[in-house]
């Protein structure tokens, strides 16, 4: 039988064409030849991740072809390659190209997946080149940048993978390990090698899935980004599967995100926008926190000390006008920018713990001014329960400007300029409520009166001070 150059270009698009189920490597071959013409298939054998080769029997011309295409290290089993061949391959893996070996066999009678080894012949290769998409690097880099450990799972040849991974910046490329290996080890040396190796090529899809079990197992964070059928096993045991638009439709089906555009450039932007949120939802909980643990506090307080507890519900309703309600907007509105990767797993420890101390000292420092200003100014009750809110509040405000510093929040111009509208809302809203009667009478205040406050003014400040301290050490503590 003779074999043309042309005819090597048909036969592959034919096993393409019969076998690929219209994935991306066939559709590159499909795009490139067409296949034979006079052409009536016999037997198809579909691609697996096992045998890492497809192959179709089929009536070309009058003759009986039995033509198989797969992995060059699998495919050389039953069609063995020379020296010289096999420098060829790993040269063209070496340099990134993803290589398919193609072996016509003169058994026609045989089940193609029955072959026995050596007992075909290789008769040419394909080339695919995977060029690295369009931002790839600058998003490995930023993934990297942000404490994310990148492995690459591949049923490629390892060569391949190592070239690729290297372009896109990956580190540690050099880190690699077949399928093969891994299959022979025991669960403790899989352990380890998971552990060990950025690389592993050649793998099935049950490994891959062992491979994100072992990771999650670790206790890590484990998203998984794929786009073929073999993939499908992995994505769906991931904590986050994330799938080509243009992917097999059992990998879309089985997957958290779908990235329409086929490009990991959005990543980065889901990330940024995802850390945001995060870093949102800890101001807001910082600020309910604090309300809540200094409100306890005060209330505790009063009760040893014997005194009635200094606010009315209307006192509430105007603190919370500036410890939660102005606050929240400011934050919706110009949302912080984390410096760091927010880890929601430490959500209590940078939150809750954070700021239990900074509350202790608002309640403990606005309940010793609502008792010496009462012990000292007896006939001023009014007076003294208006100047108590206004310290509650004081604290409160103070607390807004904390909490940038204790969550290691950027300081832009966005986080300035919410700062200086919630300052001007935070006067001309306090102004108005003593300002106008009508207000003053609503929220039950009398008219400010400093004088009363001297007692208190050297706890409030060192009381200030203090929580200043105690915000900067917990923003030191943030784990980066």
């Amino acid at each position: 039988m003779t074999i043309r150059d042309s005819d090597i270009a048909s036969f592959a698009a034919l096993i393409a064409h019969e076998t690929s189920g219209g994935n991306i490597t066939g559709r590159a071959i499909l795009a490139e030849a067409t296949s034979p013409k006079n052409t009536k298939v016999l037997e198809v054998m579909a691609f697996s991740s096992a045998r890492k080769m497809a192959g179709v029997r089929a009536n070309i011309d009058g003759e009986i072809r039995t033509l198989m295409m797969g992995a060059p290290e699998f495919v050389s089993k039953l069609a063995p390659v020379d020296e010289e061949t096999q420098k060829k391959l790993n040269d063209w893996a070496d340099n990134g190209l993803r290589v398919l070996m193609l072996a016509e066999f003169s058994d026609d009678k045989t089940k193609l997946k029955d072959l026995k080894n050596d007992s075909g012949t290789a008769i040419g290769a394909v080339i695919l080149r995977n060029s690295l998409r369009h931002g790839v690097v600058e998003t490995v880099d930023f993934l990297q940048s942000q404490g994310v450990t990148i492995r690459v799972i591949s049923g490629d040849n390892p060569r391949t993978v190592q070239y690729i991974a290297k372009e896109a910046g990956i580190k540690h490329p050099e880190k690699a390990i077949l399928g093969e290996d891994l299959a022979a080890l025991s669960e403790d040396e899989f352990n380890k090698a998971a552990d060990t190796y950025t690389i592993f090529a050649r793998v099935l899809p049950d490994q891959k899935e062992r491979l994100i079990n072992r990771f999650q197992q670790s206790g890590k964070f484990t998203g998984m980004v794929g786009d073929g059928v073999n993939d499908a096993l992995a994505l769906k045991k991931a904590d986050l599967g994330v799938a080509m638009y243009a992917g097999a439709p059992a990998s879309r089906r089985v997957s958290d995100i779908i990235l329409l555009n086929n490009s990991f450039t959005s990543l980065p932007m889901g990330m940024k926008l995802g850390n945001q949120i995060m870093q949102a939802i800890e101001v807001i909980a910082v600020l309910f926190f604090h309300k809540i643990i200094y409100g306890v506090t005060l209330l505790l307080a009063t009760i040893l000390i014997n005194m009635n507890y200094p606010y009315s519900p209307r006192h509430i309703t105007f603190m919370n006008i500036f410890l939660v309600t102005m606050p929240t907007l400011m934050w919706t509105l110009f949302p912080p920018t984390p410096k760091h990767r927010i880890n929601p797993k430490r959500f209590w420890h940078d939150t809750l713990l954070a700021v239990t101390p900074i509350a202790l000292i608002t309640g403990v420092t606005v309940a010793f001014t609502y008792w010496i200003t009462s012990v000292m100014f007896p006939g001023h009750a009014a007076e003294v329960a208006t100047m108590t809110v206004l310290t509650a509040t004081l604290f409160g405000v103070y607390l807004v400007f904390l909490v940038g510093i204790m969550l290691d929040v950027t300081i832009d111009k966005s986080a300035k300029r919410a700062r200086l509208l919630y300052l001007l809302s935070v006067i001309i809203v306090a102004a108005g409520s003593f300002s106008f009667g009508f207000l003053r009478d609503f929220f039950d205040f009398t008219v400010p009166n400093l004088f009363i406050m001297w007692p208190a003014a050297g706890a409030i400040v060192v009381a200030m001070l203090a929580q200043l301290f105690i915000a900067r050490w917990a923003g030191r503590r943030i784990v980066r």
